[in-house]
């Protein structure tokens, strides 16, 4: 049978990702969002006025439950999906947790960056592996993989404030806009208030959780 209810798909696939929303330009009316998971942040985005919603989802249950909100879902792995499926230009594209996940992380932003409307934008959230928790994981000589979080198994590549802009500036992008997701601990968000207030100077980096960028073409 198959699946279409939100419920059934683990909670990883299900983020509205409100923290990304404000990045995308409210004129944004065609979204390419890669590794739209279940379909809730582009949801959103058609509900403030975006008219087109394209999805890519490798996951199947998700990219099903995607199917039934945006306006079409491709199911493939970002790296290998045909962009003759796709219809550019798009004056968004999205990268949600996705660029971590990706062998090739570089080509992968070359590539999509060909379907950007001239005055397009790419909005990309990416963890900060210099996150005070992994810093001092190498101090004691730990670097150990877990289920989720800034040590996920499936995260193939690593990314600093400074490595980030490089991403975007090989792929002819420039960071427009940067924000941060402060945490006093991976696992813990209530705690992103303080953080923010201890993250001053030097400790910024260390207290930021995630990268959230919005690019354009330089």
């Amino acid at each position: 049978m198959e699946v279409t209810d939100p419920g059934a798909v683990p909670i990883y696939y299900r983020s509205a990702r409100a923290d990304l929303l404000p990045l995308v330009p409210t004129e944004a009316w065609r979204v390419l969002d890669v590794g739209c998971g279940a379909g809730q942040l582009g949801e959103a985005l058609k509900r403030r006025g975006s008219r087109e919603v394209v999805g890519i989802e490798l996951n199947r249950k998700a990219s099903r439950v995607a199917a039934t909100v945006l306006d079409q879902v491709i199911c493939a792995a970002a790296e290998t999906v045909s962009l003759d499926k796709l219809d550019p230009p798009y004056d968004c594209i999205i990268f949600a947790d996705i660029l971590e996940h990706l062998i090739d992380p570089w080509a992968a932003l070359r590539r999509f960056a060909t379907l950007l409307d001239r005055d397009g934008t790419i909005v990309a959230s990416i963890p900060n592996v210099g996150f005070w928790s992994v810093a001092w994981g190498l101090l004691r000589g730990r670097w150990e993989y877990e289920e989720r979080g800034l040590l996920d198994r499936a995260h193939l590549r690593f990314f600093t404030e400074r490595s980030v802009s490089g991403l975007f500036e090989q792929a002819g992008l420039v960071v427009k806009r940067w924000e941060r997701n402060y945490r006093l601990r991976e696992c813990d968000k209530r705690g992103a208030r303080l953080a923010r207030i201890i993250a001053r100077g030097p400790l910024k980096n260390l207290f930021t959780f995630q990268f959230l960028v919005a690019a354009r073409g330089g």
